[in-house]
């Protein structure tokens, strides 16, 4: 009706609130609830609020409404409004009820087939579409709500890759996502591909690694896949790729070594790279045409498509990046992967908030998005399956990739919980693996100890990145006498109390 305006929103799974703004007064509010379609009964509200322009009813539902379905609200004479149920996500129980602890999210090559899963508790429907090699049109799947709002849906495919998107629909508006836990795609993350990964193992030659008895006795070199590789002044062939670092023997027109040969001879143990996996800002069909070292995260176990020779390529982006590993292993360099795991780029468009709206990302306690990585709104590692996810994903580049280590960025805003959860799986499988990042305490709102310098007596075996020690060792060496004291507690890894409160529980913790 003109000049009047609906909305209404599941406060919880028992009490829907309507919103009426209108210039027409309301005598008696009646209205009736549509259920996946279907017409129910007529409801009343149990309370109503109301100004000359405006009306708030609640109405109440015993038993409660259960997620998965449709649901409209239709008061005669003035309308039908979708019901909104994103509200639900932030419900003290909501991970208590629908919180999903399976190995089998995302697309997985199983006997005679795909199996597809996706964790969308809050959809009412999803539908699969999906299309196998050298097919033009897609063909679209319902896909089975299963407990824990998991839908799932199974096809018969022979090989792969399959190309592959859903369309989620939350509150009656569907949107086409790709699967957050997509293992390859297309170029800029356009569609998901199901890729087997049987066909695809590798011998990292883990055995060339040396044995560390400590971390301290760790030199690690921080780079990027593409600085290092795309200098038009060596012979690297490819250049700006992750097999750019495959290539041995490459030179600088100088004759110096470039590349792999460059890092031997550093004499380093260890290469961190800035993140290789998927991120937001270059075109990976154009890479030349935007430059970003990759802290914007777009696709968490999928690796980057611009470091790749066919972004278009499902296996090509894999497949050179094993490749890469491989060869560095081969050379006795260990690889630690840089992963940002505190924001994504642009929320409100990400994956996450299509799928699950209202849960992967932290809100303060003023309902406002906290924001304190300074480069976006802050995932919640808190909440049950933002931290499966994140684990999922660290074990993911283990197993699959062959890494060494990992060095988190921000890893002040990341929960202490899920970081010692990564402690153990990773240690388990390589007791010389790596786990440092940047422990600024960055504050927010969260009941949980977060991973910062603060808390490192409950984080023993990840280290810090000691910004004491830089700040004084800048002041000293520039001639500042009053910093003598401070640098001498620098030097001495900042763990002891000697001049200075220690801020580490060992020299381990000092980077």
């Amino acid at each position: 009706m003109k000049d009047t305006f609906l909305s209404a929103k599941l406060i919880n799974l028992g009490l829907l609130r309507l919103n009426i703004l209108t210039g027409i007064p309301f005598q008696r509010i009646e209205a009736f609830l549509e259920v996946d379609g279907v017409p129910g009964k007529k409801i009343f509200p149990k309370r109503v609020s109301s100004l000359p322009s405006a009306t708030i009813a609640d109405f109440s539902f015993e038993p409660p409404l259960e997620l998965g379905h449709s649901y409209i609200l239709a008061l005669p004479g003035y309308g039908r409004t979708p019901i909104d149920v994103s509200e639900i996500a932030e419900l003290p129980d909501f991970d208590e009820k629908y919180a999903y602890d399976g190995s089998d999210l995302g697309a997985t090559f199983v006997k005679g087939g795909v199996a597809f899963a996706l964790w969308a508790p809050l959809a009412s429907k999803v539908l699969l579409y999906y299309r196998a090699p050298k097919e033009e049109n897609y063909s679209i799947l319902q896909m089975a709500r299963t407990p824990r709002g998991v839908y799932r849906a199974k096809i018969k495919a022979k090989k792969g890759p399959i190309e592959y998107f859903y369309e989620v629909t939350n509150s009656e508006v569907s949107v086409r996502v790709t699967d957050p836990y997509a293992k390859s795609s297309s170029a800029n993350g356009k569609t998901s591909f199901a890729v087997d990964f049987s066909i695809l193992q590798v011998d990292f030659m883990r055995n060339c690694l040396p044995r560390f008895q400590s971390a301290t006795s760790c030199i690690i070199y921080e780079t990027s896949v593409r600085d290092l590789t795309v200098s038009t002044y060596t012979d690297i062939a490819h250049k700006g790729k992750f097999l750019g670092l495959a290539e041995k023997g490459r030179k600088t027109k100088g004759g110096y070594p470039a590349g792999l040969d460059y890092l031997k001879d550093l004499g380093i143990t260890h290469v961190q790279f800035l993140p290789i996996y998927d991120f937001k800002s270059v075109d990976e069909e154009h890479p030349s045409d935007s430059y970003n070292w990759g802290y914007d995260p777009a696709q968490y176990f999928v690796p980057e498509g611009s470091y790749s020779t066919d972004p278009n390529d499902p296996y090509a982006r894999i497949v050179e990046l094993k490749e890469m590993v491989k060869t560095l292993h081969e050379s006795g360099i260990a690889v630690v992967m840089d992963v940002v795991y505190n924001h994504v780029y642009e929320y409100a468009c990400s994956v996450f908030e299509k799928v699950v709206p209202n849960y992967y990302f932290r809100k303060r306690s003023s309902g406002a998005m906290a924001t304190t990585s300074g480069c976006g709104d802050d995932l919640a590692s808190e909440k049950k399956m933002v931290g499966k996810l994140i684990r999922d994903a660290c074990a993911f580049w283990i197993d699959e990739y062959g890494i060494d280590g990992f060095r988190f960025d921000l890893m002040g805003i990341i929960d202490v919980d899920t970081l010692l959860d990564i402690e153990k799986y990773a240690l388990s499988k390589n007791p010389s693996f790596l786990l440092y990042g940047e422990g600024w305490n960055m504050g927010g709102d969260v009941q949980k100890p977060l991973g910062h310098m603060g808390n490192y007596l409950q984080l023993p075996k990840y280290a810090f990145f000691n910004d004491f020690f830089r700040e004084n060792a800048k002041r000293f060496c520039a001639g500042d006498a009053d910093a003598m004291g401070a640098f001498k507690n620098a030097c001495v890894s900042s763990s002891v109390d000697y001049i200075h409160p220690r801020h580490f529980a060992s020299g381990l913790q000092s980077i």
